[in-house]
C-alpha cells in the first residue's frame, strides 16, 4: 500500500478511517485499494505481490529494490515516473 501512496501522494484507502480496530477487519478480509490507472502492469504486479496474505510469499526489501530499479531504468516495461529525483536515486 506504501507503493501506491507514494506514487499517486493519495492514501491508499482513502474511505477507510484510520482506526486499528477497522484497519484490522481490512486485513483480516483481503481488502486492497483499487489500482491507480496511472500504475504499469509492472509495477502493479510488484505491489500485488507485497500483498500476500501469507508473509513468506512476500518479496523481501532486496528483491523490492531490485525489482523496483529494473523498472525505472526501463529494462522492462516502462513506468510513468513523477519526478526525476526518484529515478537519480537508483
Amino acid at each position: 500500500m506504501l507503493i501506491c501512496q507514494l506514487y499517486t501522494g493519495l492514501p491508499p484507502l482513502p474511505k477507510i478511517p484510520n482506526d486499528l480496530a477497522f484497519v484490522n477487519r481490512v486485513v483480516r478480509r483481503k481488502q486492497r485499494p483499487s489500482r491507480p490507472p496511472e500504475i504499469s502492469d509492472e509495477l502493479w504486479a510488484v505491489v500485488t505481490r507485497c500483498w500476500s496474505h501469507e508473509p513468506g510469499d512476500r518479496p523481501t526489501m532486496e528483491s523490492l529494490n531490485s525489482d523496483i530499479k529494473k523498472i525505472i531504468r526501463g529494462k522492462s516495461v516502462a513506468v510513468s515516473i513523477r519526478s526525476r529525483e526518484v529515478a537519480s536515486e537508483s
